[in-house]
């Protein structure tokens, strides 16, 4: 009877730490998906910002004004601080 109980004991104690390990594996999860998703919102809004500017690969330049004009490019030398307006208007 008492080594009924202490395996009993034993046995909720693998059960809770299965328990607690899936919830960790569960959060991590979901703050990859929430960061994932930044980044893929992120990258839309800048391809979009230079859809409109109508800049494409062929005539990619830094110095370009309609992309220094917005924000400077991620690559470049010298970048400006971050400006307080929406990247588009």
């Amino acid at each position: 009877m008492i080594l009924m109980a202490i395996g009993f004991v034993v046995f909720l104690g693998f059960v809770a730490l299965a328990i607690d390990g899936g919830m960790a594996y569960s959060e991590r999860r979901s703050a990859q998906n929430a960061s994932d998703t930044a980044s893929l919102a992120g990258a839309g809004a800048a391809a979009l910002s230079l859809e409109n500017s109508h800049v494409v690969y062929a005539n990619w330049n830094c110095s370009d004004s309609r992309i220094t004009d917005r924000q400077k490019c991620g690559h470049c030398r010298g970048h400006q601080p971050r400006r307080k307006q929406p990247l588009y208007n």
